[in-house]
């Protein structure tokens, strides 16, 4: 186990609250996000069988551009044969493609992540909690962990509370920016990550960043420098 180590060992501890709230989250977040997923994940895909049935049982009918629009790139992308303005239309193939859409949107990674084309008012800030991936998730727990409550004891909580939502909304916007025509949720706190050791590095340039290592079985703890 890593922990962050105060510069003076012999100092009082200072309990980085922040990053403790921030980390609790993030991984309670993640629990939320996959037991919802693997729910309505089903739904998704009978609204999938039904739309393909639909195609196959009216195979001159076209959707309008209209339609599509709101559903993931990969299947905007697939259903481009059938996408014609002019074209003949099917009430059961736009309400399949309807149904779709919205089986879609109820997926906590597309109701909380920051899709550009779809910007919701939150989600430039609840995309931070929401990871998808148990690898990403350790990845940057991990990370500001180390990084998040060092500045914290260093400096102070509300340095490293807007650093995190800063960051992450400028990483949110930047994102909008250069795809601003993706349907693809962004999802995680790389960028409040990457803003916190940005924060770190600012504040006091060549530092070293100690921490403890407690390894499995052993009561004594190893102390360890990382170089910043």
């Amino acid at each position: 186990m890593l922990s962050p180590a105060t510069p003076n060992p012999n100092a009082p501890r200072r309990r980085p609250t922040v990053t403790l709230v921030l980390l609790t989250a993030c991984a309670l977040v993640f629990g939320w996000v996959t037991s919802k997923q693997a729910t309505v994940r089903p739904t998704v895909d009978r609204a999938v069988e039904r739309l393909e049935k639909a195609i196959v049982a009216a195979p001159m009918a076209r959707l309008s551009p209209s339609d599509v629009v709101g559903l993931p790139d990969r299947w905007r992308d697939e259903l481009g044969d059938v996408t014609d303005e002019r074209g003949p239309r099917d009430s059961e193939l736009s309400a399949a493609v309807a149904e779709l859409r919205d089986r879609v949107h109820e997926l906590p990674t597309w109701r909380f992540g920051w899709i550009p084309t779809m910007k919701s008012p939150a989600g430039w800030l609840t995309y931070l909690l929401v990871h998808e991936q148990w690898f990403h998730l350790l990845v940057n727990l991990t990370l500001l962990w180390l990084l998040g409550a060092t500045l914290e004891v260093r400096r102070s909580p509300r340095l490293v509370a807007l650093i995190f939502v800063f960051s992450g909304a400028a990483g949110a916007w930047t994102h909008a920016a250069l795809f601003s025509a993706s349907t693809v949720p962004l999802l995680g706190a790389s960028a409040s990550v990457a803003g916190v050791l940005g924060g770190l590095l600012a504040s006091r340039p060549g530092w070293t960043l100690p921490f403890w290592v407690q390894a499995p079985g052993r009561r004594a703890r190893t102390p360890a420098r990382l170089e910043i």
